[in-house]
């Protein structure tokens, strides 16, 4: 076929220009191929550093748990935290070592080597010091290991929130790269068809029949392509300028349909990042573009295109103006510049999080900003976790003013119970001062409950602990409660199949009462208190803020049809001294000593309450493995005896006291003032003691320490180890260690010939 030379230089000029285009897109497809491997590895860079912080937070958790609650488990389950975090610094290493030479935005190698090792080795040391403390010197040496180890955590964080904050702003560059190098490959393309359709136009004139077909398909090539059909190629059976044509077009199609694939490579990768992305149109702060993980959060295109994001994000009508919350978007508007900050964000749902924004603005070839990237992660879980412990850090520390309190309270009852029962030993019921005595004994007791409640507060409430059944104390408490508030109906579903808990019967009624109290006068009028027991699992509360241990639980459940409680008070329904009903009618430890009762049992509890509806307290006790033994009757008798008692208490008024209801009793007494005088007495006289009164917390050396050297002594010694504490925490230990029995000051004289009779006899 011949071609006249004008038609042919009008047909070589075209091709010469597609294929010019078509290197255009080939380069421009390359550079978002780059860009989107580039994303890839920012992608799983920040996955790593964000892992490491992971785990470094978790590597503090056992020393924290050690030093708030004083488990013992916690010190084998810090190897297995500790090791996870050497592989995921050694995998985070590991990539570094690999990319360093490639990646320019990751740090130096050896700067990480300098900061994150150490510091995580530190951090180890530190926990494991913490781990070996024993339990009197938790409060005093492992608060300050905890504050240099969390200093050296906080530091390692803000080195990897800066490599992550690094790793952002180089997402964003690589972003805007991509998203250039799209909008420059369109133009090409949109020129390149308007080109090949003008020249066609302009050439028609010139055009034969016989290159008629030739334009024809490739004009339905066009159209096919233009609806989106990537698979279709022009064939032309010649071997001219058109044939040349075609193949070119051919080509531009094949690079016009890599181009698209990816486009969508790096939309799948952008969809995919877990941090909620959204483009914002800087002039009204119009919402203009975003991925799968906003769009799952604040709702579907059709609902958040176009709005402002103030309307989307904070459910408001104007745009952020908070001084305490400055907006990083504001920040970025008015430097040009990269920002971050927290805010409160509220989800498609209307629930509340807390956010790290992160906003980098896009500029065009003036420099001026024409859009806004935001990111922003979710760090709800984070700020509950840190508001949890700081709760915990508040009522342990006002948990030890609590028990060093009752156990100071404690010895002076003990003075005081002492006195009045030896001077009740030489009067009878028809002296003048005999009713007096008595009554100062059941102030006595009275002052002992109070105690209890400190003593309750602090997690150290249990004194007799026994195999229980939840339904009897349930029923007895509803019953003594209900004869006094004839108004208030109660209104009970106890499980017939409850299992069995290992309690202080006493306590958990005192928790009862509490909530009886507390449903009462939130209902002044009347009304009802619905009492559910039941059995459940680990399962079932698995998924609550509080972290319960594996096993099965007994539930129980006090709710009311009072008015129900805000947001304000449920927050703070637990705290000491806190009430609602003003400091002349209310203000006690009340429902804080409830829940550190349940919480030495082992246990949790919760509250929920809604305004006009009412409010439910939760109890979730362990269940025990033990049957449930019916007591013993006790005689109020005293046991009269003969023998040798060694009394050890560093207070004086303890030991003249003891001294004189031990003698009452029928026996000798020996006392010592401290530890060392302790030891010294039992050497001297080992073949005569008969049994050993040790007080648990005495200066320089404790109850146990001396319990230890006395055993070396003699492996057979008989101690009963007296406290104003509780038979919970380090009396247990020594308990454990063989130490024959506990009583808990202040003691009755019955109490005390009691315990030392069933020493005596080995009951």
């Amino acid at each position: 076929m011949n071609i006249k030379p004008k038609l042919s230089l009008l047909l070589g000029s075209l091709l010469s220009l597609m294929v010019v285009s078509a290197i255009a897109g080939i380069v421009s497809t390359a550079v978002m191929i780059r860009n989107a491997h580039n994303i890839t590895e920012i992608e799983l860079w920040m996955n790593a550093v964000q892992d490491v912080r992971v785990a470094t937070q978790r590597l503090l958790m056992p020393a924290h748990d050690y030093l708030i609650h004083g488990h013992l488990h916690e010190k084998t389950a810090f190897s297995p935290l500790f090791e996870t975090t050497n592989s995921k610094v050694t995998k985070l290493f590991a990539y570094a070592k690999s990319h360093e030479d490639r990646i320019g935005y990751l740090s130096d190698l050896k700067r990480l080597s300098d900061v994150v090792a150490p510091s995580i080795e530190k951090i180890a040391t530190i926990s494991r010091e913490i781990l070996e403390l024993p339990p009197p010197e938790r409060s005093d040496i492992g608060g300050s290991l905890m504050e240099e180890m969390d200093l050296v955590a906080d530091r390692l964080t803000d080195f990897l929130d800066r490599e992550v904050s690094n790793a952002r702003r180089h997402l964003s560059e690589s972003l805007i790269k991509a998203r250039e190098a799209e909008k420059t490959t369109r133009t090409v393309l949109i020129l390149a068809v308007l080109l090949f359709v003008g020249t066609g136009a302009a050439g028609g004139v010139f055009v034969v029949k016989s290159i008629i077909d030739p334009i024809k398909e490739l004009s339905e090539g066009t159209r096919k392509i233009a609806a989106g059909d990537w698979s279709h190629r022009v064939k032309i059976d010649s071997r001219d300028e058109m044939s040349q044509l075609a193949d070119a077009f051919n080509i531009m199609t094949s690079e016009l349909e890599s181009t698209t694939v990816s486009r969508k490579f790096h939309e799948g990768i952008v969809n995919n990042i877990s941090e909620a992305l959204m483009v914002i149109d800087p002039r009204q702060l119009k919402i203009i573009g975003g991925n799968k993980t906003f769009f799952d959060e604040y709702g579907p295109p059709e609902k958040t295109i176009g709005k402002a994001c103030y309307e989307i994000t904070h459910n408001s009508p104007s745009p952020c103006k908070a001084p305490e919350h400055p907006c990083p978007l504001n920040q970025s508007l008015e430097t040009g510049l990269p920002s971050e900050g927290e805010h409160i964000h509220f989800d498609r749902s209307g629930n509340r999080r807390y956010i790290q924004v992160s906003t980098y603005p896009m500029k065009d070839e003036k420099g001026e900003v024409y859009q806004i990237i935001h990111l922003e992660r979710d760090i709800t879980d984070n700020v509950k976790m840190e508001q949890r412990l700081r709760q915990a850090h508040k009522m342990e520390a006002v948990g030890i003013l609590a028990g060093g309190v009752a156990h100071a309270f404690n010895n002076l009852l003990m003075g005081i119970q002492g006195n009045a029962s030896l001077a009740l030993l030489d009067i009878d019921s028809t002296h003048p001062h005999y009713e007096r005595l008595t009554t100062i004994e059941k102030l006595v007791k009275r002052g002992a409950g109070l105690t209890g409640q400190l003593l309750g507060y602090a997690r150290k409430g249990k004194y007799q602990v026994e195999t229980i059944n939840l339904n009897q104390v349930v029923e007895e408490t509803s019953n003594t409660f209900g004869r006094t508030k004839k108004e208030i109906k109660i209104h009970c579903e106890l499980d017939a199949d409850l299992s069995a808990i290992d309690a202080d019967q006493g306590q958990i009624e005192q928790v009862l009462f509490d909530l009886y109290i507390n449903a009462a006068e939130a209902m002044p009028n009347g009304g009802t208190i619905i009492l559910k027991t039941t059995n459940i699992t680990y399962d079932n509360i698995k998924g609550t803020e509080f972290k319960p241990k594996q096993g099965s639980y007994v539930l129980i459940t006090v709710s009311d049809t009072g008015p129900g409680m805000d947001k304000k008070t449920v927050e703070r329904i637990f705290d000491p001294f806190f009430t609602t009903k003003g400091m002349v009618t209310g203000g006690g430890l009340g429902l804080a000593s409830a829940y550190g009762i349940i919480k030495g049992h082992g246990g949790y509890i919760d509250v929920d309450s809604v305004q006009g509806v009412g409010a439910t307290f939760k109890i979730y006790l362990p269940v025990s493995t033990q049957k449930i033994v019916k007591d013993i009757e006790r005689t109020d008798q005293v046991i009269q005896k003969t023998g040798t008692i060694l009394l050890v208490d560093d207070e004086e008024i303890i030991l003249e006291v003891g001294q004189g209801l031990l003698e009452a009793i029928g026996y000798k007494a020996l006392t010592a003032g401290d530890g060392k005088e302790a030891v010294e007495i039992y050497k001297e006289n080992r073949g005569k003691i008969d049994v050993v009164i040790l007080d648990m917390v005495m200066p320089e050396m404790g109850g146990g320490e001396v319990y230890d050297r006395m055993r070396e002594i003699n492996s057979d010694i008989k101690v009963i180890l007296s406290s104003g504490y509780s038979i919970d925490g380090e009396a247990s230990d020594i308990l454990e260690r063989g130490c024959n029995a506990f009583i808990q000051k202040p003691f009755q004289m019955k109490e005390l010939s009691e315990c030392i009779n069933k020493v005596l006899n080995n009951k």
